[in-house]
């Protein structure tokens, strides 16, 4: 990682490249106790009130990010993994691909460039690929170019929304405007069943599934 700026003083951080290549990481983390549940409440206690939101008085920019046939384990609790489907608590991603560029984050906004991710997850799941270009300010919020694939869909559409402020977004989301553009896609029940392997027992979702 090559760093060319890090001042405190102004909030201003630059790095020009990011770069994880043939690595393995693995960590376990303890389950999340009393405490842990404790915050949690807290949170949706906050969750009720009205939540003043903006970008940070920062300027951070990023060349890139890549990582390249890297291999994540993360384990939390000793619950025994569940196999066939996602499980939260024991993720596992193999031969992960990520290409990130153009990074930027300031008071007036966010943008980047995901040029393509992809991974296999223990559960046999596989993100074949996924990139989209995103930019963010005050009044507006869009993913242009996005393309996601799995082994049973494929979807490529623009997402943009607006709204009058990230206040008005977070407290009134309903009054945000938001366009779907799909260009022809294919979902596929398929890829639910992973992650809620119940509906596998749904006759209608089975039925929709084939």
């Amino acid at each position: 990682m090559e760093v060319r700026n890090f001042n405190l003083n102004t909030n201003t951080i630059e790095v020009e490249d990011f770069i994880l290549k043939d690595s393995k990481v693995i960590a376990n983390l303890p389950k999340g106790s009393a405490s842990a549940d404790s915050e949690t409440e807290l949170v949706q206690v906050k969750n009720d009130s009205v939540i003043a939101v903006a970008f940070p008085d920062m300027n951070i920019n990023v060349g890139s990010i890549l990582l390249d046939n890297n291999y994540f384990e993360i384990h939390r609790g000793n619950k025994v993994a569940t196999k066939g489907s996602f499980d939260p608590d024991h993720m596992v991603l193999s031969d992960l691909n990520l290409e990130i560029f153009d990074i930027s984050l300031s008071k007036e906004g966010a943008a980047l460039e995901l040029k393509s991710f992809d991974f296999k997850e223990r559960s046999e799941w596989e993100l074949k690929s996924l990139s989209f270009n995103l930019k963010a300010s005050e009044k507006s919020f869009a993913l242009d170019a996005l393309k996601f694939q799995t082994a049973y869909s494929r979807v490529s559409m623009d997402l943009a929304m607006s709204y009058s402020s990230l206040d008005d977004l977070i407290n009134r989301s309903e009054n945000a405007t938001l366009d779907l553009d799909f260009d022809p896609s294919i979902l596929s029940l398929q890829d639910a069943f992973y992650f809620a392997p119940e509906l596998r027992k749904d006759t209608v979702f089975g039925t929709f599934s084939q």
